[in-house]
């Protein structure tokens, strides 16, 4: 045996159970004694022969070892071999999105789209009728075209109540406007007509770009003199609702006035008269009111074919 092949050590696999220990030879002495010892020999049964090493290595197998008839799967170029649950299926590719096509989204405007060519929203399919804001038409029906209107088309002012070089002051006129509102609201007129009014009021004094808004029990104006200055707006709570058709005719006879070009009443002067429209009581007393109301009722179910039972 070599010194090469002693200093190698020998595989547990290769060794078999039946094959006797190397080192001295199985018949001798032991020393020390006289007695000769004879050891037998049993013969090593044939087997299979062992499968040649590969590639100069060793013949011995482990059981990670790669089986006979199988190669290793080839790695990718300089990736790992453990792959993950996520990872794209060999065979398969990323599908690419699609361009993005800004023409044919519902949410992006066209490029040739300019927000001057925007039509006007809500526009009937018609047209919009054209609207004759003549000075022979009621102020009622003008002043409640030129609200509907938005405030950059509204026609320019002809005719304004000012008494001295720069006009009243915003706040009072907006207090004026409320206080006739108020009237109106609590005397029985409906929001509509009492926007109307306090639109016409606004306009007679110059207060064109003013916006009143009228609901069951407040009324509130705006003003802004132009789209760079602070708006200045002001509010009224109307407590008392009833029905007087008197007080509503000596209110509108004051509008009326406010709004004709040919009448100049200054404000001090629509102060008074307000405050004596708001001292008058109602003509008639109260048990005469009941009794009106319930006679229109009665009369109005009779109309529709109600009987005596429906009346009373």
């Amino acid at each position: 045996m070599t010194d090469a092949e002693d200093r190698k050590p020998q595989s547990d696999e290769a060794r078999s159970a039946f094959r006797p220990p190397s080192g001295p030879s199985a018949t001798g002495s032991s020393p020390g004694s006289s007695t000769t010892q004879t050891t037998q020999v049993i013969p090593v049964p044939k087997t299979a022969p062992a499968p040649a090493p590969v590639d100069n290595e060793s013949s011995t197998t482990s059981e990670f070892a790669l089986p006979e008839g199988l190669a290793a799967p080839k790695a990718g170029g300089g990736e790992s071999e453990t792959t993950s649950e996520f990872a794209l299926p060999t065979g398969l590719e990323v599908p690419e999105p699609p361009a993005a096509d800004t023409e044919g989204s519902a949410f992006t405007p066209p490029s040739t789209y300019t927000a001057r060519q925007a039509p006007t929203a809500f526009t009937p399919p018609g047209g919009v009728p054209a609207v004759s804001l003549t000075k022979d038409v009621p102020w009622q029906d003008r002043m409640r075209t030129m609200l509907r209107m938005p405030v950059t088309e509204r026609p320019a002012l002809e005719h304004v109540q000012k008494t001295e070089e720069g006009g009243p002051a915003v706040p009072r006129v907006l207090d004026l406007t409320l206080r006739i509102g108020e009237l109106l609201l609590a005397g029985g007129e409906g929001a509509e007509d009492v926007e109307t009014a306090m639109f016409a009021v606004c306009r007679s004094y110059g207060l064109d770009r003013c916006e009143p808004n009228v609901t069951f029990t407040l009324l509130s104006i705006s003003y802004q003199p132009s789209l760079v200055d602070d708006p200045v707006s002001a509010t009224r709570v109307v407590r008392r609702r009833g029905t007087d058709y008197t007080r509503l005719a000596a209110v509108y006879r004051l509008v009326d006035d406010l709004s004709d070009p040919e009448t100049h009443v200054s404000l001090e002067e629509a102060y008074r008269r307000l405050a004596e429209i708001r001292r008058n009581r109602h003509p008639y007393p109260g048990w005469a009111l009941t009794c009106a109301a319930g006679l229109l009722a009665g009369a109005a179910s009779m109309l529709v074919g109600g009987g005596p039972l429906v009346f009373a």
